[in-house]
């Protein structure tokens, strides 16, 4: 389901060719977090996915639209997972 969307959303960021930010869509839970996507692009300097917990200090993850067909699925979801159990240190 995350990695469908992630494609479909994407797709839909090439392919808009104004300059946009759209709001996060929900599109999966990990660790009792959302997993949050959303596109961001500028004419002449490409579109990229932004992809983050929701409601937490983390990082984002930024990943050129191009690009997320040759993303490793599971390597992905590692990063993730790593992140939310970072946050009890994060906390600290």
């Amino acid at each position: 389901m995350f990695l469908r969307g992630l494609h479909l959303l994407g797709a839909e960021a090439k392919a808009s060719p104004e300059t946009f930010l759209l709001e996060p869509r929900p599109v999966a839970t990990l660790g009792g977090f959302d997993v949050t996507i959303r596109p961001i692009g500028t004419v002449g300097l490409g579109t990229r996915v932004v992809i983050a917990i929701a409601d937490t200090p983390l990082e984002e993850l930024y990943v050129e639209a191009a690009d997320i067909a040759g993303l490793d699925p599971g390597g992905l979801v590692t990063r993730l997972e790593n992140r939310v159990r970072g946050l009890e240190q994060t906390r600290e």
